[in-house]
């Protein structure tokens, strides 16, 4: 039995053991830098970096040791988690970099810690400088251009292509990745040596243009640079002696371009009036360029795009295109850009504030958040709608400004908008019931295009907002916050430069992302009746039910309370009697959860486009009759409704009469008759019959009588016979006749959507009478 006991304890302490083992790991998390820093450090290597990239700090004043200018030494001041070997070497007197041995582990977040003590003078607290960067996960991009043909031979073509990748590679590992074949028939692929940072274009020869169809294969495997991402892509090689439009792409920039692809070169020559049409434009702007026809738009085009090529374009050889063909396109704008996806200002919450928006070639975003507190809300409401900024620096504070890392997606995928979305509740500790304004911003360094030189790692060492100073009173009040720390783009803004990616003068203006939030669960809808009576109804805006028990407040224009009344079983409740102020605002109200709608006339969702003014009724019945189209064929099911109200003692009390329907065809014969009791919990009837096939046409006749009371709704029966052909026959405004007489007539036909209906035989009957001239 003591053998027992001691073996359990030893259990037991094995269990300890590994338990503490795994609490001891540690976790890879970002270390965010302290401010206390910033009077020591000025700038270090943090965010995604390069494998190949170096590790630096820069000092704000010079060390306190003797230093060899670019000359490597042991380290003796970083260290790393994972560890990572290498020397160091000072490049001046305040920036010192850390060279690794080898290349870095990709996709890694590494923890760096730097002994600030041996260069600085630093109160104790601050001996350690502890920091983090990422390395890159390696992606890659192929990118294939139109098959072109050489030009002495239409039978020898060749493919220009290149693979663009996020992290710097060596081209010779790089090769091992992409092959070719056409058929079963290997092909050259040759490299341009002369290659730019992650950019490596490459050109495949050997294509060969039959008397029949092929494909040329091209493959990409990500194994020998150690990524999961393989591509396949199929080019077609049409056959030798066929002519036809290959392909189309949108070059996207200010100046949008589309980019139509031939199997042959064109004529250069030739004339195009006639034959390339631009819709939106009268005078289209092509230019031939070999295989190649470049259709350009206007500045002011929008997103969406439609050219049209008829036969008769010519290729080098003389050949005539035979078939034309429509092309119609959008373009997604690949400057970077952060947008929220959709205009909504509500934001139900469930599992936190969830904020979702959108962003394209960016790796980070900066984000500034305002507060407009529960209680001046009916003052901002008073200038604003809910999207509205006037007033802001009255009703509104800045309550966190952060930088936010995205997370990189492949590089297949940056040229795409990508969907985020920020957890309000991790930034700042949201109060229900307030309006979150969130502003999302960018700068250059934070884009993510070739063209830029984004290469340098080193991040600024930030202090913390200063919300004081930005929440205070200013002379001029102006309703925006501006940054203390504001770069100089000011100072290099170039206006002809505003729409290029690749200048500052890009970021500079007008690409913030601005939109106000109202976490609530009530969804409010209000109707204003006759005799100053107002229907207000709430739901559950999460189950989208009604809302019982909701606490309506009514405000006026100086936000003092008018009425106060809470929602019924169904969230409905009414507003009626002689008001003294005019209502301005609803506030409701269910636990934490509030929601405000503005009554102002003049704000109100816009009905004009609806009859929705309905008649007065002073006494009598009133009834409505409507079908479920206005056209139906003989043979078809008319279902016919009924609306009745009356304001009648006697239906009242429940003594109604019956429903009579009679249907009357053209001829005034009755084909119909049905009688339906009238029950008032159900205002709608409904009634169903059928028309006779091959019965009369025209306009039926539908009585519906109630009482004495009789109201009639018209039906019309028709054999419908589309005509799908719009044709035009021109004469010349004169047409004299004789023996020699060759006069042509132009005969036009389109199709009713507008494109032309070709191909179509037609026969044209002529009559000829004899006149006599007399003079």
């Amino acid at each position: 039995m003591k053998s027992i006991r001691y073996l359990l304890i030893l259990l037991v302490f094995s269990t300890v053991s590994i338990n503490q083992s795994c609490n001891s790991k540690k976790t890879n998390e970002w270390i965010e830098v302290s401010a206390d820093f910033i009077p020591y450090i000025q700038a270090y290597t943090g965010g995604i970096i390069s494998t190949t990239s170096g590790i630096q700090i820069q000092l704000t004043q010079a060390a306190k040791i003797a230093i060899s200018l670019n000359e490597l030494v042991e380290n003796n001041l970083f260290n790393f988690e994972p560890s990572i070997e290498g020397k160091i070497k000072w490049i001046d007197n305040e920036t010192v970099e850390f060279i690794p041995n080898q290349v870095l582990a990709m996709d890694e977040l590494y923890q760096a810690g730097f002994d600030l003590s041996k260069v600085a003078e630093v109160p104790s607290s601050l001996n350690k400088f502890k920091f983090s960067f990422k390395t890159i996960k390696q992606s890659a991009k192929l990118n294939l251009d139109f098959l072109q043909s050489n030009s002495n031979d239409l039978s020898q073509q060749f493919l220009n292509g290149s693979i663009e990748t996020a992290d710097l590679v060596d081209l010779a590992v790089l090769k091992e990745c992409l092959s070719a074949r056409q058929g079963n028939t290997p092909l050259t692929i040759s490299w341009d040596n002369d290659v730019q940072a992650k950019h490596y274009p490459f050109t495949i020869s050997g294509i060969k243009r039959g008397a029949l169809l092929s494909d040329i294969q091209v493959d990409f495997k990500g194994e020998p640079l150690n990524i999961d991402e393989n591509f396949n892509e199929k080019v077609e090689v049409v056959p030798l002696g066929t002519f036809k439009i290959n392909d189309m792409r949108m070059m996207p920039g200010k100046d949008p371009i589309m980019e139509i692809h031939f199997s042959n070169p064109l004529q250069n020559n030739q004339l195009l009036q006639g034959l390339v049409k631009v819709y939106g434009t009268d005078k289209p702007d092509a230019v031939i360029d070999g295989q190649v026809l470049r259709v350009f738009f206007p500045s002011n085009t929008n997103q969406s795009f439609k050219v049209e090529l008829f036969p008769g374009i010519l290729s080098s050889d003389g050949s005539s295109l035979s078939q034309g063909k429509l092309f119609e396109t959008g373009i997604t704008s690949q400057n970077p850009e952060v947008r929220f996806p959709n205009s909504g200002n509500i934001l139900p919450q469930t599992n936190g504030l969830s904020i979702p928006f959108e962003a394209v070639h960016l790796n980070k975003i900066d984000v500034k958040v305002i507060q407009i507190l529960e209680s001046n809300i009916p003052r901002f409401l008073a200038s604003n709608q809910l999207q509205g900024s006037s007033g802001l620096r009255q009703t509104g504070k800045v309550v966190a400004i952060t930088t936010v890392d995205l997370k990189r997606q492949s590089i297949s995928k940056r040229a795409e908008f990508t969907g985020y979305s920020i957890n309000l509740d991790e930034i700042v500790k949201t109060q229900p019931g307030a309006i979150y304004r969130i502003e999302l911003d960018f700068k250059k360094e934070y884009a993510d295009l070739p063209c830029l030189d984004n290469s340098s790692t080193l991040e600024q060492v930030k202090p913390e907002p200063n919300f004081r100073a930005l929440n205070q009173a200013t002379y001029y009040g102006y309703d925006d916050w501006y940054d203390e720390d504001e770069d100089d783009y000011q100072y290099r803004y170039d206006w002809r430069q505003r729409d290029n990616p690749c200048d500052p003068s890009y970021y500079r203006y007008g690409r913030t992302a601005v939109s106000n939030f109202l976490s609530t669960e009530i969804g409010l809808m209000a109707k204003e009746g006759k005799d100053d009576v107002w229907h207000f109804y709430a739901n559950n805006l999460i189950s989208g039910k009604q809302y019982p028990n909701v606490s309506l407040e009514v405000l006026d224009y100086q936000l003092q309370s008018i009425a106060k009344l809470n929602t019924d079983k169904d969230g409905y409740a009414q507003l009626a009697g002689e008001l003294k102020d005019t209502p301005f605002l609803l506030v409701a109200s269910a636990g934490n959860h509030k929601s405000y709608l503005k009554l102002v006339r003049g704000e109100m969702r816009p009905l004009g486009s609806f009859d929705v003014s309905g008649e007065a009724i002073n006494e009598g019945i009133k009834a409505f009759l409507y079908a479920e189209r206005g056209v139906w064929r003989p043979g078809d099911t008319i279902f016919l409704n009924s609306v009745i109200e009356s304001q009648s003692e006697m239906m009242l009390q429940g003594n109604n009469p019956p429903l009579v329907l009679s249907v009357y065809n053209p001829r005034g014969q009755r084909i119909h008759k049905e009688i339906k009791p009238y029950l008032k919990d159900n205002s709608i009837t409904g009634f169903k019959f059928k028309t006779q096939a091959g019965g009369v046409t025209g306009t039926y006749r539908a009585v519906l009588q109630f009482g004495s009371a009789s109201f009639v709704k018209y039906l019309r029966v028709e054999t419908v016979q589309p005509n799908r052909l719009k044709m035009a026959l021109d004469f010349p405004s004169e047409i004299i006749l004789n023996s020699n007489s060759n006069i042509p007539l132009k005969l036009s036909s389109l199709w009713l959507h507008g494109s032309p209906a070709s191909g179509l035989r037609a026969t044209v009957n002529t009559v000829l009478r004899s006149s006599h001239n007399k003079f």
